[in-house]
C-alpha cells in the first residue's frame, strides 16, 4: 500500500498587487513542514510533483529542498482572477471573511454553467485535476510516498471525489482548507482512499492561516 500527501501551499500575500508570492509567515509554515517531515519516524517521499505556481512551487522547494520535484500544471489552482474579474483588481478594502463570501457566489456561478464557460470552465478543471491525481496514484506504489504540492481548488476536489464520487462537496471542503495543512490518501488494491483531510497538527496556532 502507498500514499499521496495533497499539500496546500504556504501562505500567499493576500491583500498585496502580487498575490502568487509566499508571506513572511508563508515562508516559516513552509519552513515547519519540512522540519516536521524530518521526523525519523515519518516517512520520506520518494516522488513529488507541484503546480505551476510560485506559491505551490516556493512551498516545495522549502519543504522538500533535496528531492527533485516535477512541475505540472494540472495541480494547478481555478482562475480566481477570471472568476471575480467583476471586483476591484486590488483586495486592500475587503477583509478575507468577505473575500471568502464573494468567491464563493463565484464559484456557484461557475459551477451552474457545467462546460458553458468562458475560459477554464468547471468541467474542464475536474477534467485535468482528476486526471493528475489518477497519475499520481501510479506513483504511489507499495510502501512509497508521493507528495503534491497544489491550492486548495484541486485538493478539495479530489477529496469531494474520494468522499462522495462527484464534486458535490467541493465547495465546503474548499472553504476550510488550511495553508501548508497536508491530506493524505491511501492507495491499495481497492484504489485510492482518504485517509486524513486538512491535518495542520504540524502548525502552531499562531501559523494557522487560511488565506
Amino acid at each position: 500500500m502507498g500514499s499521496i500527501r495533497l499539500v496546500r501551499h504556504a501562505q500567499a500575500s493576500f491583500g498585496a498587487d502580487d498575490y502568487d508570492v509566499l508571506s513572511l509567515r508563508g515562508h516559516k509554515q513552509a519552513e515547519i513542514l519540512r522540519k516536521h517531515w524530518a521526523t525519523p519516524s515519518l516517512p520520506r517521499s520518494l516522488w513529488a510533483a507541484t503546480g505551476t505556481l510560485r506559491r505551490q512551487m516556493n512551498t516545495a522547494r522549502t519543504a522538500l529542498h533535496s528531492l527533485n520535484v516535477v512541475e505540472d500544471e494540472r495541480w494547478n489552482e481555478f482562475d480566481e482572477a477570471s472568476l471575480l474579474s467583476w471586483l476591484p483588481p486590488k483586495r486592500h478594502d475587503l477583509s478575507t471573511q468577505q473575500f471568502q463570501v464573494r468567491l464563493n457566489l463565484a464559484l456557484s456561478e461557475w459551477i451552474a454553467k457545467g462546460a458553458d464557460s468562458h475560459g477554464e470552465s468547471f468541467i474542464g478543471f475536474q477534467d485535468r485535476v482528476l486526471a493528475g491525481f489518477e497519475d499520481a496514484t501510479t506513483q504511489a506504489g507499495s510502501g512509497s510516498v508521493a507528495t503534491i504540492f497544489s491550492s486548495a481548488g484541486p485538493i478539495a476536489l479530489v477529496a469531494s471525489h474520494l468522499l462522495s464520487g462527484d464534486a458535490s462537496l467541493f465547495l465546503r471542503l474548499n472553504d476550510v482548507l488550511i495553508n501548508a495543512s497536508i491530506t493524505t490518501v491511501i492507495v491499495g488494491r481497492t484504489g485510492p482512499r482518504l485517509l486524513t483531510f486538512n491535518d495542520h497538527g504540524h502548525l502552531p496556532k499562531s501559523h494557522v492561516t487560511f488565506r
